[in-house]
């Protein structure tokens, strides 16, 4: 199963609907990677590869990502669909006879 990382669909839906970053010095800040990056205190590039898939960022980045983003941690990714998928209790078969 692969994480599918969504913060650019965010960053793009949110531009869309006219947001802004509010920055340390308090004026408005479009909302794109640079401004997200230097929100987190990281590069841009940093910040790029995690958008892109390459890497993903730790834990305490990705909760202030959703923090700055407005969504819940679990929004910033999707998984790709699972075709089958089996719970069992132990010692049980996969598959039951009728």
């Amino acid at each position: 199963m692969q994480m599918i990382c969504q913060i650019d669909n965010i960053l793009r839906t949110m531009k869309k609907k006219g947001y802004f970053f509010r920055m340390p010095d308090g004026s408005l800040g479009k909302i794109t990677q640079t401004n997200l990056a230097k929100l987190l205190g990281e590069q841009t590039q940093t910040v790029n590869m995690w958008v892109i898939g390459r890497t993903r960022p730790p834990i305490d980045k990705a909760f202030r990502i959703a923090q700055l983003l407005g969504v819940k941690m679990e929004d910033l990714y999707s998984f790709e669909k699972v075709e089958s998928c089996a719970v069992v209790k132990t010692g049980e078969p996969l598959i039951r006879e009728e």
